[in-house]
């Protein structure tokens, strides 16, 4: 059994690709991160941090079942050229969308305190 070296750099390039993508997804938990408290921050890092270990080990399993070094170079090598190419550029984009979708909850809350403010005046003893 020889080394097969386009096996080899087909696993290198998808490797990369895992690292963008997993870049790409702590990105997406960074804008939600900023708006939560710490609590949420903390559940949201543990979070990543498995899914992260999981599609690593889903990775390798999909392979030979052995994790080279390559592959480990690889995934973060592609993370570092996420976080340096596109991801400045798309940050701004993530926060825009989620305050579009956080905005009914800031409507809702609003209203729920004006009418906790009503019902504290009229009930007042």
């Amino acid at each position: 059994m020889g080394v097969q070296i386009p096996e080899q750099l087909a696993q290198f390039f998808l490797s990369i690709l895992l690292g963008t993508v997993l870049g790409l997804l702590y990105d997406l938990l960074r804008a939600v991160r900023l708006r939560g408290g710490r609590g949420r921050g903390h559940v949201l890092d543990a979070a990543y941090c498995r899914a992260a270990a999981g599609s690593v080990v889903l990775f390798v399993l999909s392979g030979d079942g052995e994790l080279r070094l390559f592959e480990l170079a690889g995934s973060l090598g592609g993370a570092v050229l996420y976080f340096c190419l596109p991801g400045p550029a798309l940050r701004p984009l993530w926060d825009f969308w989620l305050d579009v979708l956080l905005a009914p909850v800031g409507l809702v809350e609003h209203l729920l305190g004006k009418i906790l403010e009503i019902c504290k005046k009229a009930f007042s003893f």
